[in-house]
């Protein structure tokens, strides 16, 4: 009968059938990067001491390599490949069961530092052991590259861009959250909500790299004289010059001020377009009047004052950008819920979510045609709830917002792009 051997730990464990049949080796998926890490560097003393003590209790020290050994390996080195680009474990990719046909014992050993390191006997040479390695690394990597890729949602194929028809609200207020794919905000709870109940735009794309550009393009339709997040000034046309009455409602805002420090707490400036315009800059007044903190949209929303344009802007916090997505998501929970079942906002407000720019964990997602694609959703009666396979990107949201309150593209940007249409319900 053959000797088993069962070495476990929290992340990983290795059952090997020694002696002179392999029957096989069992890899299970780590739950996450941590385990994973955990895996490949605290318990590189516990698997060469199983090494050791598997070796002494065989008879045979004879390996042979076959295919069969050869695929275990490669799907091994795979499934760690595919966690360390994704960022997240991937149970259900490649499977980790393999027959080995050998007449002794393979050693496997996690090592400190590397990650995965097979001895042979000495009828190997070193040179022969390298090349094998680097050609089971190599194919492991392309490997991982095709499965990223082939399980990469793609973004739907375009459809013709519907009819734009003057919705009923006459209020827009649009929140904005932070580097977080589409798909991921698609799985939150409340993210998810929306997304069933009102237009899903699943082929929506931000602009730029930085947060502070696809600020300012939503305000404005241009990303000039903005190419990362440093403090700007720009002299041109924005939507606070066109509307007659709008808001900026920023967490954690100091209100009652013109506060133009580039953050504050939880709160960054980069975050709040309008203080990035020169007319806003330099006229205190005419700022505190339009910018000021979060609690009062929460007042404004349920008194029924809202503005004609609020844009609603969480801290850092809230917006996905340094906590988990789903922190973002119960903040918009938290305060969103009890408005979206008051009638009267339902019938008033379009209510808009989108995300400034998409994350950056997977770095395959441009080979999909994933790259820059952003969760967005339009919500409210006027809204005819379904997805929306046609490209769209900020540009096209502005247009959007523009059309509804009669205003003329003011940059290149804007005057390029289509309003959204095909989700608005038909006048009675």
């Amino acid at each position: 009968m053959s000797d088993r051997v069962v070495a476990g730990s929290r992340s990983l464990a290795v059952r090997v059938w020694a002696r002179y049949q392999c029957r096989a080796m069992y890899l299970p998926a780590p739950r996450s990067r941590r385990d994973a890490m955990k895996a490949l560097v605290n318990e590189h003393q516990g698997r060469s001491s199983l090494a050791r003590w598997a070796i002494k209790r065989s008879k045979s020290r004879q390996v042979a390599t076959t295919r069969d050994d050869r695929a275990v390996v490669l799907s091994f080195v795979a499934r760690y490949l595919l966690l360390l680009v994704t960022g997240e474990p991937a149970p259900a990719l490649i499977p980790y069961t393999g027959v080995l046909s050998c007449p002794g014992f393979v050693r496997l050993t996690v090592a400190r530092g590397v990650g995965l390191s097979f001895f042979f006997q000495r009828r190997f040479s070193r040179r022969e052991t390298a090349t094998m390695f680097r050609k089971l690394l190599l194919s492991a990597l392309l490997l991982a590259m095709l499965v990223v890729w082939g399980f990469t949602r793609s973004p739907p194929a375009s459809d013709e861009p519907g009819q734009f028809r003057q919705p009923f609200a006459t209020k827009v207020v649009l929140v904005i959250l932070e580097n977080s794919d589409s798909d991921a905000a698609y799985r939150e709870k409340f993210l998810g909500f929306l997304a069933t109940s009102g237009a899903y735009l699943a082929n929506y794309h931000a602009l730029a790299g930085h947060s502070q550009p696809n600020y300012v393009a939503l305000v404005s339709g241009s990303t000039d004289g903005v190419s990362d997040n440093s403090p700007a000034r720009l002299d041109r046309a924005h939507l606070g010059q066109k509307l007659k009455s709008w808001m900026a409602y920023a967490e954690g805002y100091p209100a009652g001020t013109c506060d133009l420090r580039g953050a504050i707490g939880r709160y960054v400036r980069k975050h709040v377009p309008f203080l990035s315009f020169a007319d806003v800059q330099d006229n205190p007044d005419f700022c505190r009047q339009h910018i000021t903190g979060f609690d009062q949209f929460l007042v404004d929303a349920h008194a029924h004052r809202l503005p004609s344009f609020s844009l609603v802007v969480p801290n850092l916090d809230h917006d996905a950008h340094d906590k988990p997505l789903r922190d973002a998501d119960a903040w918009l929970e938290t305060n969103f819920a009890d408005l979206i079942r008051d009638p009267t906002f339902r019938r008033d407000v379009l209510l808009i979510v989108t995300f400034d720019e998409a994350g950056k964990g997977n770095w395959f997602a441009g080979l999909a045609g994933n790259d820059n694609r952003v969760f967005t959703v339009l919500w409210g009666e006027d809204v005819l709830p379904g997805e929306v396979k046609t490209r769209y990107d900020h540009y096209d949201l502005l247009r959007t917002i523009e059309a509804i309150f009669d205003v003329a593209p003011m940059a290149a940007g804007d005057a390029g792009a289509r309003p959204i249409g095909g989700i608005w319900r038909q006048r009675e």
